[in-house]
């Protein structure tokens, strides 16, 4: 069998899996901010930067390697994570939920649009993508 069949016969477990990273800067103080993805959805392309208050201006997911090394690589850690404050919601009590929580009328119709908000990351597991 040649080379090129046995790597398309790989087995999952011999997979390379890395977590759905993007990054923003800081075009003020040069800060990146990493996040990672909890929930599928759509992010916005400028954040707050967390340093300075300023405009960061996203990647658009085409990270440098030393910010998205597979799992198993010394990389450096995101600190914030996307996620949909309505995973998991009936959709009995979808606008029920997005009426109670404390979103001003922007975040609200973000999140109605299919939206991720932004927060500290906690111990969630991230979505990962299969590049190998």
């Amino acid at each position: 069998m040649s080379s090129t069949k046995r790597k398309m016969q790989r087995n999952e477990s011999d997979s390379v899996f890395i977590e759905e990273r993007n990054a923003y800067i800081c075009k003020t103080c040069r800060r990146v901010t990493l996040i990672v993805h909890i929930h599928r959805g759509t992010t916005p392309f400028l954040i707050d930067c967390e340093a300075c208050g300023e405009s960061a201006q996203s990647f658009m997911y085409v990270l440098p390697p030393v910010l998205s090394l597979p799992q198993g690589f010394k990389a450096l850690e995101p600190t914030k994570e996307w996620y949909s404050p309505i995973f998991g919601v009936s959709p009995v009590a979808y606008q029920h939920t997005l009426r109670n929580m404390k979103l001003s009328d922007g975040e609200r119709k973000h999140v109605e649009m299919g939206g991720l908000l932004l927060r500290d990351r906690t111990d969630a597991k991230p979505i990962r993508k299969k590049i190998a």
